[in-house]
């Protein structure tokens, strides 16, 4: 040390000194620059300064030099050489043996090896340094990558699980260790070990090393005590309580206290549950707070899901999490990737099913465990739902629609409708049963399955919310399968301005000028995804229009734009933030700038919006069973309890979608009015029209007449005959389309 010492203040002095004599020589040059001397030409070239002398190179250190003079041969002697030099903050030698490593080209083998001996945290430090670097990085990524694949691989993990049965504790305390590196395969491969009766000699080092997984083995435990294998579910337990940590806790309380658990199970449970807790909950207490961490579950959820549904954040449904759950076939758990909702719902599930099993006859606990099976699996648990009876799903219906569970809603409606009978719409005395009022429901697909469910039921007699019905056909019917936007404003050239905008978007657009007209128009089509509404047309009566639009189901849901400019957007965001799926925009300047300050406000809803198809498809099923309705049941019996004269308007405008033209035709028919006739031979007999749609239209109106007789006025009739005289030189199928309406005239 003394001589390392005297070497350093030997390199300090010189140091010094050429310090000091370059300070010196650049003084005077300077000098000499400034005053040049006497007789000397001021233009004459300065003699060029002489270069500095190179500063001596350090001396060697001692201890690093010795260190190198054992020249290592392996990749291991060379790592472990390198670590020491780092240590000692030698990294030019260290970066060269580095280099000697990669040249080595060592196998996977050995990267595994080396990986296992020094940890992969020494290779990460490494790379992170510049001075090591490129070399550093290049044997880090080989390192890690090989233990990455080493830790997966099953032949491996297997000789380490073996390994936990040495005699050797070092042998054994070294397996534990390794297989924390192969985290959830070696949490897989250690359950299946524990799940197989024949190697129960391991089964005592399998726990401890399960123990030893921490928060890797949480998910499998809690699949694992699912298994059907009662002695493995006690041993599972087990080994939870060993974890240490008290958030398993809850997953413990059915096991331990459910009595059709086999004794072994709660056994083991209970011991469990006193390591986490210190003591063992009373069932009821203990289905109190599962049915709690439930709902905190599902509140949290429906909290995030405007983040966890956000494009940008989680695209086109992107899996973030997984579930696991246990296989029986193969006897151990597996992992799904799952989004926050489906994750969300799956351990829902999971708690609100514990409870029930504490807590059979608990209400409360019985509908959210119902809901939550069919928001998980709809077709899955639809039986399961129908077993509880009748009674328990209306119970179910009523829970869901109070709660805006739109998914169990209409899981509960289908199944009453295979389930019920016509006294379900009588139960509630004179008030409308919770059916008959998810006619009328905000959601479409609530309101939809409801009118399945009564048609299904088919009533035949007046009961109390049966005028819900017609008017909810009415709404089906109005959807022409497009989508469709409302601009509303008191400026008519900037109405149209935004309306052109909309257009150019894709939209097809009604423009109306007056608060009068807003809601009138809006409740005329159930196409409209979008109501952009002038700030001074929705802000007097503070907002007076936007609550009756909100309070109509018809536009409940509906999305609205308040169209703002700059001096008014403050005022038109407050109005905006107290209603649902209201946005406040600044007056756009073109079609781009719409679309993007839109697009927030359309996805906000996008969970709950219904597509043009499917809006078409329910328009499509609302005239199938309007002509139901419209003819005489078999037995005779008529339903005059319904009135249907409310949807001639929209039959009318459905005769002219092409989709719907024939189905419209033929309901105008049996609907025997003098409007539907008139329709039906003006469809006819406008050649512009598809030839199908004028046929059926023809057909249409013969059927009528037969039924009917003939409702048109004498110069309608008149004008039918002017049309084919006027014909003769259209198409031959032309003709005889006209010709066909004048035969049912003269045949009555």
């Amino acid at each position: 040390m003394k001589c390392t010492y005297l070497k350093k203040n030997y390199g300090l002095r010189w140091a010094l000194v050429v310090g000091m004599v370059t300070t010196t020589w650049s003084v005077a040059v300077t000098s000499l620059a400034q005053n040049p001397p006497t007789g000397v030409p001021p233009d004459a070239a300065a003699p060029p300064a002489p270069p500095a002398p190179p500063a001596p190179p350090a001396p060697p250190d001692p201890a690093v030099e010795t260190l190198l003079e054992t020249k290592p041969t392996t990749p291991g002697e060379m790592v472990r050489l390198a670590k020491v030099l780092v240590d000692l903050n030698a990294l030019a030698p260290a970066r060269g043996l580095i280099a000697q490593v990669i040249a080595a080209q060592p196998d996977a083998e050995t990267l595994t090896a080396l990986s296992e001996r020094f940890g992969t945290a020494t290779f990460v430090k490494w790379k992170l340094t510049p001075q090591l670097n490129p070399e550093a990085t290049q044997l880090s990524d080989a390192v890690l990558a090989a233990a990455r694949q080493a830790a997966s691989d099953p032949v491996r993990i297997a000789a380490l699980v073996e390994q936990l049965g040495d005699p050797d504790p070092d042998q054994r305390r070294a397996a534990v260790v390794l297989l924390r590196t192969a985290r959830a395969d070696a949490v897989i491969a250690l359950l299946s070990a524990l799940a197989d009766p024949r190697r129960a000699d391991l089964h005592e080092s399998v726990k401890a090393a399960l123990a030893g997984q921490g928060q890797e083995a949480v998910g499998p435990l809690l699949a694992a005590l699912s298994a059907p294998d009662a002695v493995f579910r006690a041993q599972v337990a087990d080994v939870l309580g060993r974890l240490g940590d008290r958030t398993v806790s809850d997953y413990l309380l059915a096991p331990a206290l459910a009595p059709d658990e086999p004794a072994a199970v709660r056994t083991a449970a209970q011991a469990a549950l006193r390591s986490l807790l210190g003591h063992v909950p009373r069932p009821q207490v203990a289905a109190a707070r599962l049915y709690r961490h439930a709902l905190n579950l599902l509140n949290r959820d429906q909290r995030s899901a405007g983040v966890a549904d956000d494009a940008s954040a989680i695209p086109d449904g992107q899996a973030v999490a997984e579930i696991w759950t246990w296989d029986v076939a193969n006897n151990q758990p597996v992992a799904k990737a799952a989004t926050p909702a489906e994750t969300a719902i799956h351990g829902v599930v999971r708690l609100v099913s514990d409870a029930r099993r504490l807590a059979p006859e608990n209400p409360p606990i019985r509908r959210l465990h119902l809901a939550s099976l069919l928001q998980s699996n709809m077709d899955a648990a639809a039986e399961t739902v129908a077993a509880e009876g009748v009674h328990v799903v209306d119970d179910l219906l009523v829970y869901s629609t109070a709660n805006g569970d739109t998914t169990a809603a209409v899981a509960a409606a289908q199944i009453l409708g295979r389930l019920g009978d016509e006294q379900l719409l009588h139960q509630s005395g004179v008030q409308p049963s919770p059916l008959a009022e998810a006619m009328r429901h905000d959601d479409r697909r609530v309101r939809f399955a409801a009118v399945e469910a009564v048609m299904a039921i088919n009533p035949q007699q007046a009961y109390p919310g049966s005028s819900y019905l017609p008017k909810a056909l009415e709404f089906f019917l109005t959807s022409a399968g497009r989508p469709r936007a409302l601009v509303a404003g008191i400026r008519p050239q900037e109405v149209q301005r935004q309306a052109g905008m909309l257009i150019e978007v894709g939209y097809d657009v009604t423009s109306v000028y007056t608060t009068a007209d807003v809601q009138r128009a809006a409740a005329a089509s159930s196409d409209y995804e979008l109501l952009l509404i002038d700030y001074h047309t929705a802000f007097p009566a503070s907002g007076d229009l936007i609550q009756r639009l909100r309070r109509d189901g018809r536009t409940a849901n509906t999305p609205i734009a308040i169209v703002a400019g700059v001096d008014s957007k403050r005022d038109a965001d407050r109005l905006a933030l107290r209603f649902d799926d209201v946005t406040a925009i600044i007056r756009p300047p073109n079609p781009e700038a719409l679309q993007f300050q839109i697009g927030p406000a359309l996805a906000r809803s996008g969970g709950e919006r219904v597509s043009a198809d499917e809006r078409l498809q329910q328009a499509a099923q609302a005239l199938a069973w309007t002509q139901a309705l419209i003819d005489p049941p078999a037995d005779g019996r008529q339903r005059g309890f319904y009135d249907l004269s409310r949807l001639e308007r929209p039959l009318l405008d459905a005769l002219w979608a092409p989709s719907l033209s024939a189905a419209a035709a033929e309901a105008l028919a049996r609907l025997g009015k003098p409007a539907g006739q008139r329709a039906l031979v003006d469809m006819a007999s406008r050649p512009s029209q598809p030839l199908a749609a004028r046929q059926a239209a023809a057909e249409a109106f013969g059927h009528s007449v037969r039924q009917h007789g003939i409702l048109l006025t004498s110069v309608e009739m008149l004008r039918q005959y002017d049309r084919y005289n006027q014909s003769e030189t259209l198409d031959n199928e032309t003709q005889a389309v006209l010709g066909s309406i004048l035969d049912a005239l003269e045949q009555r």
